[in-house]
């Protein structure tokens, strides 16, 4: 929503489309319950790693 011109029209309400601030809650939810901080890891040293393993590395639960 930053602009909007006669090519490009920015997306607006983003929050207001359907099921979005649900889905916008769950992931705070499920934010505050990781037990670490995976910002900083090696992402690309990481890519062999299954996702599970990574979740229960850092307690980061599955969507419900």
């Amino acid at each position: 929503g930053f602009f909007s011109n006669d090519v490009v029209t920015g997306k607006t309400a983003t929050l207001a489309r359907e099921g979005s601030a649900a889905l916008m809650a769950e992931g705070m939810r499920r934010g505050s319950q990781c037990t670490g901080d995976f910002t900083a890891m090696d992402h690309l040293g990481a890519a062999d790693v299954l996702v599970e393993d990574i979740r229960a590395e850092f307690g980061i639960p599955h969507r419900s």
